[in-house]
């Protein structure tokens, strides 16, 4: 799912890399499958990978996907850009809020 999304981020912003890496490097492939609502996954997937593309200075960003632990997975996306104000942290899942920096 997150390679599909990347692939249809790029036909938008071609000259944006996500590097994806794997922890550990090799694993079983089982270890991906995981029992969650597709559609909503791919929409949280989407949302923060396209926000990678909108606000980062920096036109990369890293996904790390962490399939060491056998209670699930751990996926981490960073990019560089400036960061959260801290009081607007708490009103993150609100919705429509967008941040000053938006």
């Amino acid at each position: 799912m997150i390679f599909d999304i990347i692939d249809e981020l790029s036909i938008v912003s071609p000259n944006f890399k996500f590097e994806v890496n794997f922890i550990p490097e090799q694993f079983e492939e089982r270890r991906l499958q995981l029992k969650v609502n597709p559609v909503l996954m791919r929409q949280a997937l989407l949302n923060l990978l396209n926000n990678c593309i909108i606000y980062s200075d920096h036109p990369k960003a890293e996904v790390t996907i962490d399939c060491s632990s056998s209670h699930g997975l751990n996926i981490q996306i960073k990019n560089t850009g400036d960061p959260i104000q801290l009081e607007e942290e708490k009103l993150l899942f609100n919705h429509f809020f967008r941040g000053e920096n938006s």
